[in-house]
């Protein structure tokens, strides 16, 4: 498995540059899933042959090509205050849930972490809760 985040899960799109109505209503909360970590913004999307699923590695896909937009951690927070949301907590993780890099080692089951001796200095991926006010 090369380099990418593996399906639905790890893909991300652009950011909206409009405000969605969801995020104008107060009390409303945004919750993100544990998210790849990104070197950072880039307006191009990176293109990946496709391989399986993340359901499924082995699977026959139809589309040839994958497509993701990586976003740093700098424009994921940012977006999100312009927004007008609170940032009520950002989580990293030393670990991944697909092997996201071929060096990545399985160290259980569904969990890839950096090999020793860099394992639990770098994040891997991140979740974060943000609420409107």
């Amino acid at each position: 498995m090369g380099p990418r985040p593996s399906g639905g899960a790890g893909r991300a799109g652009p950011l909206p540059t409009d405000r969605s109505s969801a995020l104008r209503v107060p009390g409303s909360r945004l919750t993100a899933p544990p998210h790849r970590q990104s070197p950072g913004p880039s307006s191009e999307p990176l293109e990946f042959p496709t391989a399986g699923s993340y359901a499924d590695p082995d699977a026959d896909v139809e589309q040839p090509f994958e497509y993701y937009w990586q976003h740093s951690m700098g424009e994921i927070v940012s977006a999100l205050a312009g927004a007008g949301l609170r940032i009520d907590f950002i989580h990293e993780y030393p670990f991944a849930v697909w092997q996201m890099y071929p060096f990545l080692v399985e160290t259980e089951p569904r969990t890839w972490r950096l090999p020793a001796p860099l394992d639990g200095r770098l994040p891997l991926t991140f979740s974060l809760k943000a609420t409107k006010t």
